[in-house]
Formats: structure tokens, C-alpha cells, sequence
């Protein structure tokens, strides 16, 4: 479905640097450099199980939501947005997670 999971994935976690930078919480960018790769990886699996070009459109409507949010300087919109966007993320991964290991095997 994705042309380059690679590229979009980097450019995923750049997006979610630049929030995290735009907070100006420090720690919050060290710890979320710290694990750039392994975010990156979380990322691309997502995107390998993403079935639907809708679903990619709805995580990209978030992306812009929680930008336009920060060009508002509206840090609580932001924060509610981005909020709900990793939470949906979390809920994805781990129904996905439990597909996983419930699918019979070979």
C-alpha cells in the first residue's frame, strides 16, 4: 500500500520531534530522542499493518490537527489531539499485538 514505509516513517518521527520541541520540555525531547530508532521501527510496523488507505488518512488528519493546534498556540487543543492520537496508537498496536499471537501459526 505505502510506497516508502522508510521515508514516511522518518518523516513521522521528525513531526513528532517538532511537537515535542514546540512544548519545550526538555526532558520530554531526550527521552523521545533517546528512542528515535525504536520509535521509528513502532512506526513502520504500524504502517505495515495500517489496512486501509482510510486509516492512513485519519492518522494524517491527526498529524495536521495537532499541527494546526500548535500554529494556534493552543497547547491544550494540542495536547487533547495528541492525546487521543496516541492513545488510538496504543489501542492499534496492542489489538494488533494480540491478532498476532491468537493467529494460528504455519
Amino acid at each position: 500500500m505505502y510506497h516508502d514505509l522508510e521515508a514516511y516513517a522518518d518523516l513521522d518521527v521528525q513531526f513528532h520531534l517538532q511537537v515535542v520541541a514546540a512544548t519545550h520540555n526538555t526532558m520530554m525531547h531526550y527521552l523521545i530522542s533517546s528512542i528515535r530508532a525504536s520509535l521509528k521501527n513502532v512506526i513502520q510496523e504500524g504502517l505495515r499493518r495500517t489496512q486501509t488507505r482510510k486509516q492512513l488518512e485519519e492518522m494524517q488528519a491527526r498529524h495536521e490537527e495537532i499541527a494546526n493546534a500548535i500554529e494556534r498556540r493552543d497547547a491544550q487543543g494540542a495536547g487533547c489531539i495528541m492525546g487521543h492520537h496516541f492513545d488510538g496508537a496504543v489501542m492499534k498496536f496492542i489489538k494488533d499485538s494480540a491478532h498476532q499471537e491468537l493467529a494460528p501459526s504455519g
